[in-house]
């Protein structure tokens, strides 16, 4: 329920068009997930209304059926609304570092 109610546009780090992830499209299934976020920084756009957030996610995974990541390093970008009393993602970019790997998923299931 992360997702807002109209949906979130996205860019995937493992590359590809622009994605619509619905609040209702369910949670990728992974094997394993382990990682850690940090140098968060919010930007507020309209206070209690709207603010951007830039974080870089390390990690390591293995989404079911697909090819392990073991070195996941990726600048994000999200965009969030409050709707309801609570934030929702509008809108996210996820971008590889250099040295690191994207996902290995390529569209929503």
């Amino acid at each position: 329920m992360r997702i807002s109610s109209a949906g979130s546009k996205e860019f995937f780090s493992s590359g590809g068009l622009l994605n619509t992830i619905t609040r209702n499209a369910g949670v990728s299934d992974f094997e394993y997930f382990s990682g850690t976020v940090k140098h968060i920084e919010v930007v507020v756009l309209v206070e209690g209304q709207a603010a951007v957030a830039h974080y870089y996610q390390e990690a390591s995974m293995k989404p079911k059926g697909l090819p392990a990541v073991p070195n996941y390093r990726t600048r994000v970008t999200q965009a969030f609304a409050k709707e309801d009393g609570m934030w929702r993602i509008k809108a996210a970019h996820w971008s590889p570092l250099q040295g690191g790997a994207g996902t290995s998923q390529t569209v929503v299931k």
